[in-house]
């Protein structure tokens, strides 16, 4: 059974009151891991621009990749790790590093690196 975690970002308060854009990212994900019979250990969560790349819950994402304790990272979409494309390559490359799944549920590629 493959250890994960689940990143969630929202942009803006309004955006969470207006949309139930988080719940409906959250609920989605898991559904998503239960249907693949993901163990979840972590949901990182966040209110942040995704113009902004050092945060707090991406940080706790990054030690959990690092110190190789999870199997898979999965978000609602690629957008919501951030908003660089550049980065997104940079941070998923270094996953892949650490044999590390990256995984998006909202989009046709459901796996990015091994």
């Amino acid at each position: 059974m493959k250890k994960v975690a689940v990143y969630c970002r929202l942009s803006t308060k309004c955006q969470d009151l207006e949309a139930g854009e988080f719940n409906n990212q959250l609920s989605t994900c898991l559904d998503y891991c239960r249907q693949k019979g993901y163990q979840v250990i972590r949901i990182c969560t966040e209110q942040c621009s995704g113009q902004i790349f050092q945060r707090p819950a991406i940080n706790d994402l990054r030690e959990l990749v690092t110190n190789r304790s999870i199997d898979a990272v999965v978000v609602y979409s690629l957008d919501r790790l951030t908003r660089d494309p550049a980065r997104a390559l940079a941070v998923i490359d270094d996953f892949a590093k650490q044999k590390v799944f990256f995984e998006y549920v909202n989009g046709e590629q459901k796996t990015c690196c091994l």
